[in-house]
């Protein structure tokens, strides 16, 4: 599957489990990106949001792959952060992956 297909995968089993999902875009456009993330200091990341955001009692920080491809620096480090604000950080290359986790 591509991480498009596991995406729209993931949304379709979250929506159906009940979850808000947020789905996060940080490309750019016009030079501006469509998602930016601050730390504690303040700093602004244009980069590495997770696609998917899911809200439910908790919060899921979903970073779709394609089986075999890596996370980015930067997506490591969005990662990081939000399991440090309380989210749990999952890396999902199929949406068996999230079904056993939910």
């Amino acid at each position: 599957m591509t991480e498009a297909e596991i995406q729209k995968a993931c949304i379709e089993l979250l929506c159906w489990a009940g979850w808000l999902v947020i789905r996060c875009n940080s490309g750019r456009t016009k030079n501006l990106p469509w998602v930016s993330w601050y730390d504690r200091s303040g700093k602004r990341h244009p980069k590495g949001v997770s696609d998917l955001l899911a809200i439910k009692g908790r919060i899921l920080a979903i970073e779709c792959k394609a089986p075999g491809e890596e996370l980015r620096p930067d997506q490591r480090d969005f990662l990081r952060e939000a399991m440090e604000h309380g989210a749990m950080p999952l890396v999902i290359e199929d949406v068996k992956d999230l079904e056993s986790y939910l």
